[in-house]
């Protein structure tokens, strides 16, 4: 992959990383802020459902501290020229796959693999 495309990545990369950091701030700001449920008196159908709330909430934060991760591990292997090869059989992933998922780590025909044995 040449300079100019990994300066592509590396740009869609960072926008997609400001873009899950954002996220992860609003639903964590979610979970940290105490509701008035126990202000006042109360039901215990809405204790309940702010319970499932807040871990849904947490499911999210989990989900995007992981993709944050990911994008994360892609920016280092732009830095060390390891960007765009397929972790399972090291061919190239498809230029069009990595504009769609720029942190993608498997090529598509590797990906199905996957997919096809997970079932």
């Amino acid at each position: 992959m040449n300079k100019r495309d990994l300066k592509f990545f590396q740009n869609l990369l960072m926008k997609e990383k400001a873009k899950f950091a954002r996220g992860l701030d609003k639903h964590e700001h979610k979970i940290d802020t105490p509701s008035d449920t126990f202000a006042y008196p109360y039901h215990m159908a809405d204790i309940g459902s702010e319970t499932a709330d807040k871990e849904e909430e947490s499911i999210i934060v989990s989900s995007y501290g992981n993709r944050l991760t990911v994008i994360d591990e892609a920016l280092e292997k732009i830095r060390n020229k390891a960007y765009g090869k397929c972790e399972k059989c090291s061919k190239k992933i498809e230029r069009e796959r990595l504009k769609v998922k720029p942190y993608a780590k498997l090529c598509v025909k590797c990906k199905e693999q996957e997919e096809k044995m997970a079932r």
